[in-house]
């Protein structure tokens, strides 16, 4: 097995093929070449009296491919000149070039190649390009002879039309309220995953992130919080877990949770929605600043799920949980400002009340960090 990798420019994140990646990829024409001739020779041979193939090869089409024919001494096409081939039509005139009926060929190219022998009649004929060109220019000038002013104004108009709704046709409709903000090429998170030839059956950092998140979304809370193996174990049983998620799960993590004061916060509350679901409609100036008058008034959906909301003093407290693997506080806070921003806003709207704060809980840091 080979294994070819494009490279990464370490500022813009640009990618483009190493010597190894292009090295691979000439190794394969071989095989693609091979290919392509017996689909072409399939489809050729599917005509049961007559063949008829229009192409056109260009400027110079006829040239190269004439030029290209020479035959080896096996009297075939050399391979190389297959592998490069440009598509089915090169081949195929290559070929022709050596049939008895294809004198216009070699006078086309103005060059002399050797016959084979062939019992399939064959007629080729060639309609130089210039012909359709100055058709078309007639076409053209009687045309323009019967355009008027009032016409060719009218013309001039639809042709320069711009549409006038072109910078919201770049707002989508719709959007996920964790990616109210697209985020530039981050170079410490570029190539971070580990292959999955290496990886085998473990579960990548992603996907034990993934097990966490499901483990706080289905988890009885007060059971959890005097066992939480217990827990684990009891959603194994009930088909939440693989027995590799199950495993993947950080017991000492999750009992850290329980003790911590956002969750006791949250065990105090007279009101607590967990993967409470919300959709709303906020400005599309807010994706495009530059959008004025009508268009700025337009709306995008925002749909999202939160995690965690709890109502402290008369007002909304938001929680995320957070698997990132970061160790740094302000990262959370930068990462996550956003997405936070647009759920406050939205879950004011729909539940009807005030957000006091709302915060992350990064498990990497076995805290709640308060971003908004």
């Amino acid at each position: 097995m080979k294994i070819g990798l494009k490279a990464c420019e370490p500022v813009t994140g640009d990618i483009f093929p190493s010597f190894v990646f292009s090295h691979i990829k000439e190794s394969l024409k071989p095989a693609e070449a091979s290919e392509e001739l017996r689909v072409l020779y399939v489809a050729m041979t599917r005509a049961k009296e007559k063949l008829i193939l229009v192409g056109s090869p260009g400027k110079d089409g006829i040239n190269n491919a004439v030029y290209a024919s020479e035959l080896n001494d096996n009297g075939a096409l050399p391979p190389y000149m297959v592998i490069n081939s440009k598509n089915p039509l090169d081949l195929i005139i290559s070929a022709t070039t050596h049939h008895l009926n294809a004198e216009i060929l070699e006078k086309t190219a103005k060059v002399k190649t050797p016959v084979l022998p062939c019992d399939t009649k064959i007629i080729v004929e060639i309609h130089p390009a210039e012909d359709t060109e100055q058709e078309a220019e007639a076409d053209a000038h009687e045309l323009s002879s019967k355009i008027d002013d009032k016409m060719q104004k009218e013309l001039s108009e639809r042709m320069n039309y711009e549409y006038p709704y072109l910078a919201l046709s770049m707002v989508p409709t719709k959007r996920s309220a964790s990616a109210t903000e697209a985020a530039g090429f981050d170079t410490r998170y570029s190539a971070s995953a580990e292959p999955e030839f290496l990886r085998g059956d473990k579960l990548t950092p992603a996907q034990k992130g993934t097990c966490l998140h499901r483990f706080m979304q289905f988890a009885d809370f007060d059971e959890a919080k005097t066992d939480a193996s217990a827990e684990v174990q009891k959603l194994y049983e009930k088909g939440y877990f693989t027995e590799a998620e199950a495993e993947s799960i950080n017991i000492r993590k999750v009992e850290t949770f329980f003790k911590s004061d956002i969750f006791a916060r949250m065990e105090r509350s007279e009101k607590v929605w967990r993967e409470h679901k919300f959709a709303v409609l906020v400005p599309a100036v807010r994706f495009n600043p530059s959008l004025t008058g009508e268009m700025a008034e337009e709306t995008v959906l925002i749909q999202g799920i939160a995690d965690c909301v709890f109502v402290e003093d008369g007002k909304l407290v938001i929680l995320d949980y957070k698997t990132d693997r970061s160790k740094v506080e302000q990262d959370f806070i930068e990462r996550h400002k956003a997405q936070l921003t647009t759920y406050a806003e939205a879950l004011s709207q729909v539940l009807g009340m005030e957000v006091k704060a709302a915060y992350v809980y990064a498990f990497s840091l076995d805290k709640e960090i308060k971003v908004i």
